[in-house]
């Protein structure tokens, strides 16, 4: 692990980010992506330090790069990786990708995730939350989800940090966004 600025750097080798030429970093990313969704058991501190990295090295149009692929590829593994390296990309980012954001939203509630994939995105939409105050729309469709997904978490049985991500969430405001 590596400190970055007091932030811990998840990526076990974030020299291999760290020295690419700007221009190799999408390229990278998304063969990265596609390597971790094809492992059948995408790597944490892989996906979320990369996403750490590319947002510190302020790489210009990764969420476009990421929905491309993600239009592209879609599956369950798939979502899996764009939720875990979202957690590390939107965790220190101001702005977040309000179309990516939406995705995320209607894939979790129009696709029947597995639960790691699910458990990401929620994750994922936790770290998005707070960088949404100037999209009220967006932000009452994560509290509605966030809502709808606590009410069957006998059901679903939560890991305890998506719970805890649920809970942070609608404890904010339960009327709206904090602002």
């Amino acid at each position: 692990m590596m400190i970055i600025d007091e932030e811990a750097i998840l990526h076990p080798k974030p020299d291999e980010i760290l020295t690419l030429d700007p221009e190799a970093v999408l390229p990278y990313m998304e063969k990265l992506w596609t390597v971790e969704a094809d492992s059948g058991r995408p790597d944490l501190d892989i996906l979320l330090g990369a996403g750490q990295l590319t947002r510190r090295r302020k790489i210009a149009r990764v969420e476009d790069c990421l929905t491309d692929w993600l239009r592209k590829r879609g599956d369950d593994a798939a979502w899996d990786v764009a939720g875990l390296f979202l957690m590390g990309f939107w965790s220190g980012e101001l702005y977040v990708d309000p179309g990516l954001v939406v995705r995320l939203i209607e894939t979790l509630q129009n696709s029947t995730l597995s639960v790691g994939s699910r458990d990401s995105v929620i994750k994922a939409l936790g770290c998005a939350y707070y960088r949404l105050i100037d999209q009220p729309g967006i932000v009452r469709r994560i509290e509605e989800l966030f809502r709808s997904l606590w009410a069957k978490r006998e059901q679903y049985r939560f890991q305890p940090g998506v719970e805890a991500t649920l809970k942070h969430v609608m404890n904010q405001n339960p009327e709206g966004h904090k602002r």
